[in-house]
This record gives structure tokens, C-alpha cells and sequence, in this order.
């Protein structure tokens, strides 16, 4: 008890301080056909082939003392033909983002999410379970089993988070919005794969956190493809730092170029076939 409420001290502390800085606002860069963007955290917007995909959106600019460490605009990424939601958390699951996006988008979910979409006016909604798959167009996206609690206060009975391989023309596209260290995709086939990084001290987190070194550790664990880490420089859930994690990204991209500390906000190439 006493080490929980010492961490809560200093995570309160951290957040508090955020209210007297100046933030910048960050206009996202629209995409080009088979390009993505990075919104920060786990929101990442694609366009495949004209296809529009979006990962746990999430536009909010706080969460009651919570504070985005920028002003996200992001009236370029309001658009979507797929929405992927890995769990409930406040930080990759909110209604509010979800109604905002236009197109009339398909929201892929984990087993048990869609009730509660339902009832709130949202019909287009898939939920997926592990190893099960959704396909529109050329695109095929399958769930993938994760090491979190998507449960969004921890009460009640243990939800599921998924991960999402998105995959067309012979690319794979790894979709991890956040989990501990898994081996679930040991071996699997990786053009580019979004992997957690963030919200990992103390480590005591680690239970359902990636550091750094357990993405790159999971990625090593797939074939080929590059590594972009996500899940930081947003929101200060935990006490880990952004440019000590930053800088030990860096510090892996010199020995390994596959490792690409992107910036929230550019638009970025998809890998091709």
C-alpha cells in the first residue's frame, strides 16, 4: 500500500505540473493513398488502397487532471471506413472520438464490447474474438490476443484486449495499442509493426506494460519489417520518462535502422509488397 501511494503521489504531482506549461497544438498531416500518421499514443490513421483505417481513437486533450502534452487538431484523421478498438481504457476507447468520425466506419471490437456500442446508437459494430478475422476489400484484419486487462475500472469479469493484424497484397500490418511482453506473434510475418513502449515504471507495471526493451524484444520475435513505437508523449499515465524512453529508441535505431522513432503528427509510407 505504502509503494502504490507513494506512486500515486508522484503521478499526481507529475500531472498537476502539466496545467503551468504552454502546450503546442499539433495538426496532423492528411494521408496520401498507402500512408500513415501517428496522432500520438495508440491512434494511428491509415489509408490503405482508399481504405480509411483508425486505431483506438482517441482526440480528447484530457482526462479530468489527465492532460494531453499537446493540443491535438485533428481535423485532417475525422474520416474512416474501419475503426480498430483494443480496449476499454480511457486512453484508447472513447465514444465521444468514435461519434465524431465520419464515413459511417465499421468499429472492430474484442468479444464483449459491442453491447454497450450498440445501445448508445453505434450499429455498425464487429466484435472479434482472438483468431477470428473481418474483411473489407482487398484488406483482412484478424485479432490478436493480448496481455492486458481491458477491463476499464478493473471491477467485474476480465475483458479481453486485441491486438490486429492488417494485411493486403502480401504486407502485414502488427497493431498493438498496449500489452505486457507476449509471444503471440513469435515467427509471424511484419512489414511494420506499431508496438507499445510507454506507461512501463515503476515495474510493478510490467504485468501489462511494455518497456522499450520488451517491444523490441517482441518485434526481434517476428520476421522482418520495421518497429514504430507508440503509447507515449501523450498523457502521463505512469512515472516513466518520454525522452529517457526517446532516447533509448535512438539508442537502439544506431545498431538496428528497422527501429523508427516516428513524429506524432507526419505522414509516413506505408510499406509496399
Amino acid at each position: 500500500m505504502e509503494n502504490r501511494n507513494r506512486f500515486l503521489y508522484h503521478l499526481i504531482k507529475l500531472n498537476l505540473t502539466m496545467f503551468f506549461r504552454k502546450r503546442r497544438t499539433i495538426i496532423p498531416e492528411p494521408l496520401e493513398e498507402n500512408s500513415f500518421n501517428w496522432l500520438g499514443h495508440s491512434t494511428v490513421s491509415m489509408n490503405i488502397g482508399g481504405i480509411r483505417i483508425i486505431t483506438d481513437p482517441v482526440f480528447e486533450n484530457g482526462f479530468v487532471f489527465f492532460r494531453r502534452k499537446y493540443i491535438l487538431d485533428s481535423r485532417n484523421h475525422n474520416c474512416a471506413d474501419l475503426i480498430l478498438i483494443s480496449h476499454e481504457h480511457m486512453d484508447h476507447y472513447s465514444k465521444r472520438s468514435i461519434k465524431g468520425i465520419e464515413g459511417n466506419p465499421r468499429i472492430i471490437v474484442p468479444t464483449g464490447y459491442g453491447k454497450a456500442l450498440i445501445s448508445k446508437g453505434f450499429l455498425n459494430v464487429t466484435e472479434l474474438r482472438h483468431g477470428e478475422t473481418y474483411t473489407e476489400g482487398n484488406i483482412i484484419v484478424r485479432a490478436v490476443e493480448l496481455s492486458h486487462d481491458g477491463r476499464r475500472y478493473y471491477k467485474g469479469r476480465l475483458k479481453p484486449t486485441n491486438g490486429y493484424e492488417i494485411m493486403y497484397d502480401k504486407v502485414s500490418i502488427i497493431v498493438m495499442g498496449d500489452t505486457a511482453y507476449t509471444e503471440v506473434l513469435s515467427g509471424n510475418e511484419c512489414s511494420i509493426a506499431f508496438l507499445p513502449v510507454g506507461n512501463y515504471l515503476p515495474e510493478s507495471l510490467s504485468y501489462m506494460h511494455s518497456s522499450p526493451d520488451d517491444a523490441y524484444r517482441m518485434f526481434k520475435r517476428m520476421n522482418g519489417g520495421l518497429f514504430f513505437p507508440i503509447h507515449y508523449q501523450a498523457f502521463q499515465f505512469a512515472l516513466d520518462d518520454d525522452e529517457d524512453t526517446l532516447f533509448k529508441l535512438k539508442s537502439m535505431r544506431l545498431s538496428d535502422p528497422r527501429v523508427v522513432p516516428g513524429e506524432i503528427g507526419r505522414t509516413y509510407t506505408l510499406p509496399r509488397p
